[in-house]
């Protein structure tokens, strides 16, 4: 079912027929650029990385990667290694010198271009031997070269070990070619990789989800992250489109109580090509005490768009004025400043008062694990549209996020490190020694000492300044 539009969307909402909920299983879905970076690497065809996410996605890995020459010669020598494996017999008898149709192995089809990349490199597979065995095990020991210098292209939240584990091989090769021979249906488009129990799973390079669970499982671990790899659908990005397209003057207002900043930045993130410059501005409601610091620094990382922070003081500890002054001024700016759709990002119920009141488009952002089953009830039975920011994919280099923690790191280090003066601090280590020094003397302790002095951690994380000469 499709849904097309707004007003589409709130019959589909609340159609008996085909009742739609924007919830985990319609809102969302899997993201794919792990996997599809472990599929070019792998040596996949182009044609069939469509298969797994669309030709936008595709180019945007292809043209990420053909720049590396590093991730170039990995993928053909994937692709020389898996087509050894599966062409085993046909090999064997096409590149033996006595035989009727004798080729070398670079001019067989199934590996000459792969074989020109590497050419190319000065990389040599082939030494002539005969022994595919022995071929396996030198595109093996080229591929270990490499792989480490591929691990910029995934997330840090990834652990980059297993991923590197994926392109290696034991070193008993005849084992790992009768285990790929007996399950090469299993592996991802017949590609071979490092699997410790191939078994049926559909394509493993289907979502990030899917392949990262796989080869966690490999190296006897859980992927727990899951909510890395979820992304918003294409359906509703489109449904959000839509609202912004409906609107002439929009505004977005933030609890910033109850509301993931990082969260938001995503959802902008991942909507900057829709249209999203169409909101005229971010009032961002927050509580200095109980609110993150991020609020302060969202307008250099929200798109162009202008980002008003209200700070708000608490009557007492227990008792926020966000919500009060949250619904005062969307009153005041759809009244007074002919704002016709709001975005409320929250999760608390008190802004349904909004939704009840205003005439125009209101888009509420929740956050799945916060969200109430009666306040999500109450938004469908009224055809309000809703949507969860915690299913919009965090960017992979979230400078948000570096830019918010060097901030309080450098808080946290100006309140814990209060050193004094390193050329005071020296005078008083030698007023301790009772030594008179030259001011020679004095230039040659503070360079050779003081200047070279580290910061060094311990086995149970305790700091410690310790001198290196």
């Amino acid at each position: 079912m499709t849904v097309n539009c707004l007003s589409d969307l709130s019959a589909a909402i609340n159609s008996a027929e085909n009742p739609i909920e924007l919830d985990e299983d319609y809102s969302s879905m899997y993201s794919k650029d792990i996997a599809l970076k472990l599929a070019y690497l792998l040596g996949v065809r182009e044609d069939n990385l469509t298969l797994i996410a669309d030709e936008k996605e595709v180019n945007d890995v292809i043209d990420f990667f053909e720049c590396d020459n590093s991730a170039v010669i990995v993928r053909a020598l994937n692709n020389i290694r898996s087509n050894l494996m599966i062409k085993f017999a046909d090999v064997s008898h096409s590149i033996r010198i006595d035989s009727n149709n004798y080729k070398p192995i670079d001019m067989l089809e199934w590996f000459e271009e792969d074989f020109k990349v590497l050419k190319k490199e000065g990389i040599k597979v082939n030494d002539g031997s005969g022994d595919i065995i022995k071929y396996i095990e030198n595109a093996n020991r080229e591929i270990e070269k490499r792989i480490d210098s591929l691990k910029y292209a995934f997330p840090d939240w990834v652990n980059f070990d297993y991923i590197r584990n994926s392109f290696l091989m034991s070193n008993d090769i005849k084992y790992e070619i009768s285990k790929y021979q007996n399950n090469k249906r299993n592996y991802p488009f017949t590609r071979y990789f490092n699997w410790k129990n191939p078994d049926c799973f559909g394509n493993i390079l289907e979502t990030d989800l899917k392949a990262l669970e796989v080869i966690y499982e490999s190296n006897n671990s859980y992927f727990r992250d899951r909510d890395k790899v979820v992304d918003a659908s294409v359906w509703l990005k489109d449904n959000i489109r839509d609202f912004l397209a409906s609107g002439n003057k929009i505004q977005a207002f933030i609890d910033g109580e109850n509301c993931d900043p990082f969260k938001f930045v995503a959802m902008l993130n991942s909507l900057k090509d829709y249209d999203i410059e169409k909101i005229n501005r971010i009032v961002v409601f927050a509580d200095k005490r109980h609110s993150n610091c991020a609020w302060h620094i969202l307008e250099a990382y929200s798109n162009g768009i202008e980002v008003e922070v209200v700070d708000v003081e608490r009557i007492n500890e227990s008792k926020s004025l966000v919500d009060h002054h949250l619904i005062w001024r969307v009153a005041q700016e759809t009244k007074s400043n002919a704002v016709d759709s709001v975005i409320i990002a929250s999760s608390d119920s008190d802004f349904w008062t909004i939704a009840e009141s205003f005439k125009g488009n209101c888009l509420y952002m929740l956050e799945y694990e916060k969200r109430g089953y009666e306040f999500k009830e109450l938004l469908r039975k009224r055809n309000v549209f809703y949507c969860y920011l915690d299913r919009f994919k965090e960017p992979k280099d979230n400078e948000f996020f570096k830019a918010v923690f060097k901030k309080e790191l450098e808080k946290e280090i100006s309140q814990n490190f209060a050193l004094i003066n390193s050329i005071r601090f020296l005078k008083n280590v030698l007023k301790r020694t009772r030594k008179t020094v030259s001011e020679a003397e004095f230039r040659s302790l503070y360079e050779k000492y003081i200047k070279k002095l580290t910061l060094e951690i311990d086995f149970n994380g305790n700091f410690k300044v310790a001198i290196s000469a």
